[in-house]
């Protein structure tokens, strides 16, 4: 059964390929490109790739249209305005009269407005949302919400609770011994003596990516240095999937990544850096890309776009852990979330394995804790920007004043001033913790805040 070129489009945003997606529709006819859904999927790609303001005037032209795509037109809308804070933007929308009104997203946008002043009615409001009739994505990020809110209000034994019930009726099954299998692969290789391959292409110059787990503060590192006029952050880039891809493809992932021909390395770094320079503001020297899934192919970068900077980004692994167990992530992709055994396991895969590939893939690394990025951010960047060869500025020390809106969970954190009030989270769970954690926090808490100077030469 054929493939509509639409259902393509659709099939690559739900995968995240945002900027594939956002040059199949500029490829479209002039007849497919003007149809509702077209511009509906435009405008989701463009909110997500940080270009507000279209994402705006095309969701607002649809949500004035008589097409029934305007009902998902609408709660896009709302949901964009509450990502970006604009409160008065999202008053307005949820009063307006229209078919909205009846569909159960209604009832969650209402919920977060409640929030704004009374997060106690903000829960009952939202409760009929997380009862077993409704669908599981809605049921899902409508409980997660009660999740945080309970939080806030210091209701920690039933956001716990709620949470885990969540995990246990929305998360699907997740292998993860076939998960860890790969990393362990990685980590032997790279617990040899030296790298086991050279690149085949040229060094990369003013690209740099962020490597760490969700929930570790990689949407303050990227905002706040997205304020510098010489680095363009591109939020969570497709690229490196696109990398590790073409190196799976290539049947050379990862113990024969030598093999690679150099014409096919040289392929996939010029895909990475077109795109990445599409993405990035105009003007601005260096790409900050911050993609979450980069921790996973450490030795991609290496082969691919040696001279990468790297800002490896680690955090307290009990208030990591406790972050992402309250938080609704991708239930699919990050199943392992949704156990703490399953948490222990990837937290100390990610540390071994980044650990490992800071002193062998001969990469520039600065290493930093969200620790000392909340309680130092003007010592801690400035070191983070030295390491980029770039002055100082004071307004990388305000993220809040961003224009560019954080399409992630840490969206309402970066439209705040930096603060370390998430610092010491895990306390408020003591009841979580036991002493299988004490290796991996003793591990972080030995973790050397300077730069690395690109560990040993690769090959």
């Amino acid at each position: 059964m054929s493939v509509s070129p639409l259902e393509t489009i659709a099939s690559k945003i739900e995968s995240g390929r945002l900027l594939q997606a956002t040059r199949l529709i500029a490829r479209l006819p002039a007849g497919l490109a003007g149809q509702p859904q077209t511009r509906f999927l435009a405008a989701l790609c463009a909110w997500r790739l940080g270009r507000i303001d279209q994402a705006v005037e095309w969701l607002e032209g649809l949500v004035r249209s008589a097409d029934p795509v305007r009902v998902n037109a609408w709660c896009l809308l709302v949901e964009l305005h509450h990502f970006r804070g604009a409160h008065q933007e999202h008053e307005t929308l949820l009063g307006q009269p229209g078919p909205w009104q009846h569909d159960p997203r209604h009832r969650l946008f209402t919920a977060r407005r409640i929030a704004r002043t009374d997060r106690a009615a903000a829960i009952e409001h939202l409760r009929p949302l997380w009862q077993p009739q409704i669908p599981l994505p809605l049921r899902r990020i409508a409980g997660f919400e009660a999740v945080a809110w309970l939080d806030r209000l210091e209701r920690y034994d039933e956001a716990f609770q709620l949470a885990t019930d969540l995990h246990r009726e929305t998360t699907p099954p997740f292998d993860l011994p076939r998960f860890l299998a790969g990393f362990r692969q990685q980590q032997h290789l790279l617990s040899r003596d030296r790298c086991w391959f050279e690149p085949k292409v040229e060094p990369v110059g003013q690209t740099a990516l962020i490597v760490g787990l969700p929930r570790s503060g990689t949407t303050l590192l990227e905002q706040m240095l997205d304020r510098h006029p010489a680095v363009g952050g591109i939020g969570e880039y497709e690229g490196i999937d696109v990398v590790a891809e073409g190196l799976i493809r290539a049947g050379v992932w990862p113990l024969r990544i030598g093999y690679l021909p150099a014409d096919v390395g040289h392929s996939l770094q010029r895909e990475y850096l077109e795109g990445a320079r599409e993405l990035a503001q105009p003007g601005s020297g260096w790409t900050l890309d911050k993609s979450l899934a980069t921790w996973q192919w450490w030795p991609a970068v290496a082969a691919i776009l040696p001279g990468a900077v790297c800002l490896h980004l680690a955090r307290d692994p009990r208030d990591l852990a406790i972050s992402q167990f309250l938080s609704d992530l991708d239930p699919i992709d990050k199943g392992w979330t949704a156990s703490f055994d399953g948490l222990r396991a990837v937290l100390g895969a990610e540390q071994q394995l980044s650990d490992l590939a800071c002193r062998r893939l001969g990469l520039p690394v600065i290493r930093l804790t969200y620790e000392t990025l909340v309680q130092s951010p003007e010592e801690t960047v400035r070191s983070v920007l030295s390491g980029l060869e770039l002055p100082f500025d004071p307004v990388v020390l305000h993220p809040e004043q961003n224009v560019r809106s954080a399409v992630t969970l840490s969206h309402a954190q970066v439209r705040q001033p930096v603060h370390a009030r998430s610092v010491g989270r895990w306390k408020k769970y003591s009841f979580a913790w036991d002493a299988r954690w004490d290796r991996l926090v003793e591990q972080h808490q030995d973790l050397p805040v300077a730069r690395v100077a690109g560990g040993d030469p690769p090959g």
